[in-house]
């Protein structure tokens, strides 16, 4: 039997049958701690608390194990592996975004919070096509410290600011769900190298640290520690 392979490109809606809760023998994340791509699928997992295993694997160069690119040819990470009952090889989900609403749509665990509302589809693209694209423009042109204010990522973070300002406290409202988990490795990496001023950001300073509370964000944490943008 194959793997089955599942990217945003081999879904026809939203999560790879959403709603099917299947009989899982075992989970892994393959991941490299300092991408921020692969801290949003070990934040979902942390948040639904489902047991998994966290394998990492290194992405320099040519350094890429034999075992990875087998499992994806593209040598780029996270991939979640989900080994259900009765099949030989494991379901291979790739895409962070799409991982973490497969997690939030299939893996929930009694008393998980993770929610996936319709619209997180919309702000998963715009996460990345916006706030991951000017922020990474502003980490690689940028000094460590100035402020995000007088360019286009200061327009990207004020559409955040003021969802969180009509809505609250979390993006999509009262629920915590799979876009804070989007946004917040993106955020939390541009709260710690640059100026984010109150005068103009204090929902979304706030928010920052109320993501910081939780204890999924905690447990995958790279604050302090080394960390890529991309």
């Amino acid at each position: 039997m194959r793997p089955v392979f599942i990217s945003s490109l081999s879904m026809r809606g939203d999560t790879p049958e959403l709603g099917r809760r299947p009989k899982i023998k075992r989970i892994e994340l393959v991941s490299a701690k300092p991408c921020p791509y692969a801290q949003r699928a070990w934040i979902a997992l942390e948040e639904v608390g489902v047991e998994y295993t966290l394998r990492e694997v290194e992405l320099y160069g040519s350094r890429k194990p034999d075992w990875f690119l087998k499992v994806n040819p593209k040598g780029k990470v996270p991939v979640l592996l989900v080994y259900e009952e009765g099949d030989n090889q494991p379901r291979l989900i790739v895409e962070s975004n799409v991982i973490c609403r497969y997690i939030a749509d299939n893996l929930r665990t009694e008393g998980s919070e993770l929610a996936n509302p319709e619209e997180a589809k919309v702000w998963h693209e715009w996460i990345d096509d916006d706030l991951g694209y000017h922020g990474k423009e502003q980490v690689t042109k940028s000094r460590r410290g100035g402020s995000v204010l007088g360019g286009e990522l200061e327009t990207s973070l004020l559409k955040v600011e003021e969802a969180l300002r009509k809505g609250g406290p979390f993006v999509c409202g009262n629920d915590f769900s799979t876009v804070d988990v989007s946004m917040y490795p993106f955020l939390s990496r541009l709260e710690e190298t640059f100026s984010m001023e109150e005068t103009h950001f204090s929902h979304l300073l706030t928010y920052i640290q109320l993501l910081r509370s939780r204890r999924s964000i905690q447990r995958a944490s790279t604050q302090g520690g080394w960390w890529w943008w991309w």
